[in-house]
C-alpha cells in the first residue's frame, strides 16, 4: 500500500504491515496492553477500528471505534466506544487527535444512538470540545466478614483452549451484567480485558456454571463482573471464591438490578472518568457500566 507522508487510514484489520505499526505504536502508548497476543488468539473483530495517522511509515496518533449494542434503562440503544486515543510524544501539539476523533465522529453519527468513552483526568478538558459530556459512575460497598475456608472456585487460564470454551460458551448466552447502562455483543473487549486486566481473576464454578471476576487487595475483594446464564445470589457464592481469610469489604462494579445483592452504600468513583455524546437515560438509579466492556 502506498503511502503519502502524512495519511489517515483505517479499518486495516486484515493488512499485516500495517497492523504490526499500529502493534509497535502501542508498544509506546501502552506498553503494558497485549494487542499482539489479543490478535493472534483471534479476539480483534470487525467491530474495532482503528483510525490512525501514519507518517515517516509509522503510526503516530491513532483513535479507534468500537461497535456496541448497548442497553439503557431497560432499553436498547446502538453504540459506539471511543478508545485506544493516543499520539507519540514526539508528534503531539499538532491536532492529530482532533483530526482522528472528528474523522471518527462524522463517520459514526448517522448509525448509532449513544457514543461514549473513559478518559483520564489529563484528558478531561479535551472531550467536551466535541459534545461529549461527563456522567457520574458508582460502585456499591457492603461489609463483610470472609475467609478462604469454602474456595471451591478454579480461575481460568486464556491460554487454555478448554478455558476459552467455557468463556465462549457461557459469554454466548449470558444475562446481561446490568440493564442500567450495560452492553452486549463485546466478546471481543471482554477477550482483551482477560489478557491484559484479569489474566489470573476468571474464577469459573462448575456446579454453578458460572464465572465471577474478582480481585483481592488487602481487605478488600473487587467484584467486576458476573457470567451465568442464570440469575444468582451473589452473596451466597462469595465465600466459594474468596482466597483471603482478610476481606471485610467488597466493592460490587455493577448495580444490583440483574444478579441482586445488599449493599451498604453506593459511592461515586471517582477514578471513572465517563464521558457520553447522544442518548443517555439510565433513570434514577446509580450505575456502573461493565469494566469489562470499556476499550
Amino acid at each position: 500500500m502506498q503511502m503519502n507522508n502524512n495519511s489517515i487510514i483505517h479499518n486495516y484489520r486484515d493488512d499485516a504491515d500495517l497492523r504490526d505499526k499500529l502493534f509497535e505504536f502501542i508498544d509506546q502508548i501502552y506498553p503494558w496492553a497485549k494487542f499482539r497476543k489479543w490478535h493472534k488468539l483471534g479476539y480483534w473483530s470487525e467491530q474495532y477500528i482503528p483510525y490512525s495517522i501514519i507518517e515517516n511509515d509509522k503510526i503516530v496518533a491513532n483513535v479507534s471505534v468500537s461497535r456496541m449494542d448497548l442497553i439503557m434503562n431497560g432499553q436498547p440503544a446502538n453504540g459506539i466506544q471511543i478508545g485506544t486515543v493516543g499520539t507519540l510524544p514526539e508528534y503531539t501539539g499538532r491536532g492529530y487527535s482532533r483530526q482522528l476523533m472528528e474523522l471518527a465522529l462524522s463517520r459514526h453519527e448517522q448509525e448509532v444512538d449513544t457514543m461514549f468513552l473513559f478518559a483520564n483526568d489529563s484528558v478531561e478538558e479535551f472531550y467536551p470540545k466535541f459534545g461529549f459530556t461527563q456522567q457520574y459512575e458508582s460502585f456499591f460497598v457492603k461489609r463483610v466478614e470472609l475467609n478462604s475456608s469454602g474456595f471451591r472456585a478454579r480461575a481460568l487460564a486464556y491460554e487454555s483452549e478448554t478455558d476459552r470454551s467455557i468463556v465462549n460458551q457461557l459469554l454466548a448466552n449470558r444475562l446481561p451484567l446490568t440493564e442500567c447502562f450495560g452492553a452486549g455483543n463485546y466478546d471481543f473487549v471482554f477477550y482483551w480485558h482477560w489478557i491484559n486486566s484479569f489474566p489470573d481473576s476468571l474464577l469459573y464454578l462448575e456446579q454453578e456454571d458460572a464465572i465471577i471476576i474478582a480481585t483481592e487487595r488487602d481487605e478488600r475483594m473487587n467484584i467486576w463482573d458476573v457470567i451465568s446464564v442464570e440469575r444468582l445470589e451473589i452473596i451466597s457464592l462469595l465465600p466459594k471464591v474468596v482466597r483471603s481469610d482478610k476481606i471485610r469489604k467488597v466493592n460490587y462494579h455493577f448495580p444490583p438490578d440483574i444478579f441482586s445483592f445488599d449493599y451498604d452504600q453506593s459511592k461515586k468513583d471517582e477514578d471513572s472518568l465517563l464521558f457520553v455524546l447522544g442518548k443517555f437515560d439510565t433513570g434514577t438509579r446509580p450505575f456502573k457500566f461493565p469494566t469489562t466492556a470499556q476499550t
